[in-house]
């Protein structure tokens, strides 16, 4: 088995309250590692509250699927098929998390 083969359960990891932070784009990169100024995705930023408010930062691909900035900071969100895997790059391991979808769960009081 090696590190690629991992299967690990996104709800028991980031717990079942994720709350939105941030919204930023996924860039395009060329062969030679450098930034286009395609989008590529968006990467959403959100705190898992059930893990001490462990951060973590979801790449989603296509077009930005929470347009209300109203919602950054004070949502709680749902990821439609969270994948989370863990690769090894530059000398340590990583985490990345990915998902089809997200979409607002409801406003914190």
């Amino acid at each position: 088995m090696t590190i690629k083969n991992l299967v690990i359960d996104p709800g028991k990891t980031l717990g079942r309250t994720l709350i939105l932070t941030e919204v930023t784009p996924r860039y395009v990169y060329d062969g030679s590692g450098h930034r286009t100024s395609e989008v590529r995705g968006y990467y959403y930023g959100c705190v898992c509250a059930d893990r001490g408010y462990m951060p973590i930062r979801v790449a989603i691909d296509g077009p930005r699927l929470l347009d209300d900035t109203s919602a950054i900071g004070n949502s709680q969100v749902t990821l439609d098929t969270p994948t989370i895997k863990v690769y090894y790059a530059n000398g340590g391991y990583h985490v990345a998390i990915s998902a089809n979808g997200i979409r607002l769960a409801k406003p914190i009081n």
